[in-house]
């Protein structure tokens, strides 16, 4: 395994520490998204991380949703720790090991079901959307909560590798529609179109697909985000 330059590693770090959607990895990092982009690709390349996409028709580019480290990823920060330790000194404590070294939930549902491919492009020709950065204080977010609870039911029908990917999405959404000070409406639209792209693909064999179109067409009609779903 390569030695990670200390940018690299800073990003991994960010990473580890909850900062998983695009924006908030750049933020931390104090990097364009430009340049973040091109790291978190080469990380991705070289098996450290997984990241999940969605594509933005109206910037017409791919936007991260949410990266993860893979096991290769957690086992080059123990390593920079244990050379860090070494070059002072010291011993890397077993608190330290095993905190870095634990295996996530999450991690490790979205591994096993994303595509082989390490950049899971969360993405399906067959949904036709636009993201509309704007910051609109006058949405709805009450009744786009409880659409939330909703859906989240009827996604409970899904084949086991999909659901766990999509509750991963769902948590997403639903923490930031229910954190006022910190809800962002490019967050909200992105966490939702990856929900759609992950279910649209077998909408058709969804047992309550009816129900999902209309929570989906509510949704979006609240997020202000125009969609249509193949029929």
């Amino acid at each position: 395994m390569a030695v990670l330059n200390d940018r690299q590693l800073k990003i991994l770090r960010v990473i580890d520490a909850g900062n998983m959607t695009g924006e908030d990895i750049a933020t931390a990092v104090g990097s364009s998204m430009q340049l973040l982009s091109y790291y978190l690709n080469t990380l991705s390349d070289d098996g450290y991380l997984k990241i999940a996409k969605v594509y933005d028709n109206f910037t017409r580019e791919f936007q991260i949703v949410r990266a993860y480290l893979t096991s290769e990823g957690k086992q080059a920060l123990v390593q920079a720790d244990e050379r860090i330790a070494a070059a002072s000194g010291t011993a890397l404590s077993t608190e330290t090991v095993q905190a870095t070294t634990a295996p996530s939930a999450i991690v490790d549902e979205i591994a096993e079901g994303a595509p082989s491919d390490s950049n899971s492009t969360a993405n399906f020709s067959g949904l036709d959307y636009g993201l509309d950065y704007g910051f609109n204080s006058g949405l709805d977010y009450s009744t786009l909560a409880q659409h939330i609870t909703a859906l989240a039911q009827v996604l409970e029908t899904l084949p086991p590798n999909r659901r766990e990917m999509v509750n991963v999405y769902l948590e997403d959404l639903e923490i930031e529609v229910n954190q006022p000070d910190k809800r962002r409406n490019d967050r909200l639209k992105a966490y939702f179109l990856a929900i759609l792209n992950t279910v649209v693909p077998i909408l058709k064999h969804l047992p309550q697909s009816d129900q999902f179109t209309q929570l989906t067409q509510a949704i979006a009609q609240i997020l202000q985000l125009p969609i249509k779903l193949p029929e």
